[in-house]
């Protein structure tokens, strides 16, 4: 808060990423799932949502 008080937004932004990774971090670790890995590098969108497509039945077992 004091960052942006004084304006220094680089700084703020720089805080609450930091926040956030560690609190994503300490969620993923106190799941029981999974990620799900998706191999994005050169796809387009429609090949990314087939490739989740034919991944349906082991989402559906992992879902929350």
């Amino acid at each position: 808060m004091d960052a942006i008080a004084a304006g220094n937004l680089r700084l703020a932004c720089q805080v609450i990423l930091s926040y956030y990774d560690r609190t994503y971090a300490h969620g993923l670790a106190r799941s029981p799932h999974t990620p799900v890995p998706l191999v994005r590098e050169g796809q387009s969108s429609a090949a990314l949502a087939q490739q989740l497509l034919a991944m349906e039945p082991t989402l559906l077992d992992h879902s929350l």
